[in-house]
């Protein structure tokens, strides 16, 4: 079963990644396959897992170069492949996650709460 981590990231301290991989560990504790959009961030931007931001960096923008539009589409991309939308708390106030939300309804891809899996993604 693979599941997406869909929630809030602009706007928290360092993109709110802590919660992004937070949930991803415990997801494939529980033995999901796992698409976490803060790794694929890391990826695609050539950061280490350990990338730390400058101290006089706007959390409210991307964590790169690229368009929210750019980052959206690879997200929806791989959203696509998957079986489940997993919310982060704070998941209502994401114009990113309520457009996932709005993808995966209209192609059948359940969304859950991730709180439901008994997954505590909070900080």
């Amino acid at each position: 079963m693979r599941i997406y981590i869909a929630g809030p990231m602009r706007g928290y301290m360092f993109w709110n990644y802590e919660a992004f991989d937070r949930a991803e560990v415990r997801l494939r504790e529980m033995g999901f396959e796992v698409v976490n959009p803060a790794a694929l961030d890391r990826v695609r931007n050539g950061h280490p897992s350990d990338w730390m931001p400058a101290a006089d960096t706007d959390f409210s923008t991307s964590p790169s170069n690229e368009t929210i539009q750019s980052i959206l589409l690879r997200d929806l991309a791989e959203l696509g492949t998957c079986d489940k939308v997993g919310l982060l708390h704070g998941w209502a106030f994401s114009y990113g996650a309520l457009a996932e939300i709005a993808f995966a309804d209209a192609v059948g891809i359940e969304v859950l709460e991730l709180k439901t899996l008994g997954v505590l993604t909070w900080n």
